[in-house]
């Protein structure tokens, strides 16, 4: 581990080991502590640095080890032995269940092309009768419209039911459409039925805006939140404004309270990218 404690309360860890190798080298002493007063890592809450960063800056302490992320404020005001490369904020939600298997049938074609193709069948369907019933062409004209209104089925139809050459193109043109759409209903069903459906995801930070999803952090002391709120693009001020920052209770696993909350309540939380190491240990599946 990174640091932690021994039987006898002393610290340890890669951190204490690293800063004892320097300290041989170049002849200093240091102690440790628990943490900061208030209990916060390092946050620069307006235009102020407050937690271990608060005392770094005020000069109570002389150094801290551990990962910040590099923002201009953090830059200007310490100084760092090496920055980050990579260090980021993800957004962890539960994966959703799949769609009952009935709906599959439904899955084919979008909800804009059953909209699109229903309002086709009725408005050709009725357009072709009533013109054929007004000429006195047809003698059944409900009949009529639904071996029209059919032709996706592939009903059959008596070709000297309709003898007028325009009305036969117009009826030949429907039904090769509708052997086509058929054929597309077909292929894409036999996919759906062998893979799962699931509900759209959300795909942008702005979708999660959106949503009715409760979005939740961990108040370490982090700096996301200001610089949230000082943005100048709006979905990132809204993001903020959704964002519900949760105390921590237990240091040793200040993420710990997400994995339940994810998986029960179905929100979202907000953690660091080295935090991943949690969700790994815990082997959860979920996420």
């Amino acid at each position: 581990a990174l640091m932690y404690y021994m039987p006898d309360g002393t610290c340890a860890g890669q951190y204490v080991d690293t800063l004892t190798l320097i300290a041989k080298s170049i002849i200093f002493q240091f102690t440790t502590s628990d943490g900061a007063v208030d209990e916060i890592w390092g946050n620069f809450v307006n235009g102020t640095w407050v937690g271990m960063f608060g005392e770094l800056y005020r000069h109570e302490k002389d150094l801290i080890i551990n990962t910040q992320v590099l923002t201009l404020d953090s830059y200007r005001d310490f100084d760092f032995t090496y920055p980050l490369k990579l260090s980021y904020f993800i957004v962890i939600i539960k994966r959703p269940d799949a769609m009952p298997q009935w709906r599959n049938i439904l899955y084919p074609f979008s909800t804009l092309t059953w909209g699109l193709l229903i309002a086709t069948i009725i408005t050709f369907s009725t357009f072709i009768t009533c013109i054929l019933s007004h000429q006195n062409i047809i003698s059944d004209p409900v009949d009529f419209f639904i071996m029209v209104s059919s032709g996706l089925l592939s009903q059959p139809m008596e070709d000297r039911q309709v003898k007028v050459w325009w009305a036969r193109l117009l009826l030949v043109m429907w039904w090769l459409i509708a052997d086509i759409l058929v054929a597309s209903y077909t292929s894409n069903l036999v996919a759906n039925l062998t893979v799962p459906a699931f509900p759209p995801l959300l795909q942008t930070l702005q979708d999660l805006v959106d949503s009715q999803k409760r979005v939740t952090m961990p108040d370490f002391g982090s700096t996301l939140p200001y610089y949230l709120a000082t943005s100048t693009t709006n979905t990132l001020v809204q993001f903020n404004d959704r964002l519900e920052m949760l105390p921590v209770t237990d240091w040793s696993e200040p993420y710990g309270y997400f994995v339940p909350m994810i998986i029960n309540q179905d929100d979202v939380a907000v953690i660091t990218h080295n935090t991943f190491h949690y969700i790994f240990r815990k082997k959860v599946q979920h996420l």
